[in-house]
């Protein structure tokens, strides 16, 4: 190499974009790992652990769904185990909801609510 005391300005920016391409790869990495360090703790300290108030709630949803009980007994209704349910609605079908019979309009509402002629 010569020795002029003039520093080489095309090494220079090499070398400089170089570093800089490595610090920005460094902190992209760098930041990855963080990011997956943190998912890998929050799925060890929260999502593993299922709180007990969860866990009797889905108990109590399974005894629900898999027995018989009666939701309103004086009106007639009752809860079928789902699995009976659906071997239920395979046989015989899906039937249609009666429909629900229609409210009469009070004397004063209906009045107040039609136009009157000629206005």
């Amino acid at each position: 190499m010569r020795q002029t005391g003039e520093p080489n300005s095309s090494m220079t920016g090499v070398i400089g974009a170089v570093f800089a391409l490595l610090l920005v790869g460094g902190i992209v990495a760098l930041e990855a790992y963080y990011y997956q360090a943190e998912d890998d703790e929050n799925a060890r300290k929260v999502v593993a652990i299922g709180s007990d108030e969860l866990a009797q709630a889905r108990a109590q949803q399974l005894v629900q769904i898999h027995s018989y009980r009666w939701i309103d007994q004086k009106a007639g209704v009752a809860s079928i185990p789902i699995d009976a349910a659906m071997e239920l609605v395979v046989r015989d079908g899906v039937r249609a909801a009666p429909a629900p019979a229609p409210t009469p309009v009070p004397a004063a509402a209906a009045s107040i609510s039609s136009p009157k002629k000629g206005t």
